[in-house]
């Protein structure tokens, strides 16, 4: 069983919990956690908020629903994600250490580059 919860930025109170006991027969779950964050904050569409998620939540999906329904979306992302577009999943073992950008149709994603080199003084 996990619980999810959407929780306040600024108070850290809980706003709305749900609960998920796992899947329901053999077909494979898809986009799961799009449905999830779309079904805890239903009651804030088009209140212009930020949504910010981990990378198991973190999708092109989820934040092209998100845009339609007047929020945004700030996450992780991971590389190997389908919808990643694929300048960003380049570069698999070297460091980024500037900000990329991709524009489409209505949708900006971006990339914060940090390094975590240490440089010895």
């Amino acid at each position: 069983m996990k619980i999810w919860a959407v929780c306040d930025a600024t108070t850290g109170y809980i706003l709305r919990l749900a609960i998920y006991e796992g899947k329901i027969g053999d077909e494979v779950e898809r986009e799961l956690g799009k449905k999830v964050v779309l079904g805890l904050v239903e009651n804030y569409f088009n209140s212009g908020r930020v949504v910010t998620t981990d990378n198991f939540f973190t999708s092109k999906a989820l934040g092209v629903e998100l845009m339609k329904q007047k929020m945004g979306l700030l996450g992780t992302l991971n590389k190997n994600r389908m919808d990643v577009i694929p300048e960003f999943a380049e570069g698999k073992g070297r460091e980024l250490q500037s900000s990329m950008f991709a524009f489409q149709k209505d949708f900006t994603m971006v990339i914060l580059g940090f390094t975590s080199v240490l440089r010895e003084h």
